[in-house]
């Protein structure tokens, strides 16, 4: 395993900066760190799309299909403390519509 030596060049309680310490040019990276607290799904989560939250909403709009976007979006935060926006939560709502209105079809039709 390689060591590498290195200075903190700066230092905050949450948050430091770190350089080699070779001198001679072949090492000049630097890293910088910080502490955070998870808090729930990251906003910018690239699995968090509108297939998802109607997987997530699914059975509260099973119950009520008139609940509204931001009740869904209230409900979404309190689950993942993730807030979709208003757009991704309304499009998620018609998906899971969509969902119920094809899962009665078939139930229908068997």
């Amino acid at each position: 395993m390689n060591e590498i030596n290195y200075n903190i060049v700066k230092s905050k309680f949450e948050k430091f900066e770190a350089k080699c310490t070779v001198q001679d040019g072949t090492c000049s990276w630097k890293i910088i760190a910080s502490v955070r607290k998870k808090t729930g799904v990251s906003q910018d989560h690239p699995k968090m799309d509108s297939d998802m939250i109607a997987s997530l909403i699914l059975p509260m709009v099973k119950v009520d299909p008139r609940t509204s976007v931001s009740v869904l979006i209230a409900n979404i935060y309190s689950q993942l403390r993730y807030t979709p926006s208003y757009r991704q939560a309304w499009i998620a709502k018609q998906k899971a519509l969509e969902r119920c209105i094809v899962s009665r079809a078939i139930g229908i039709l068997t």
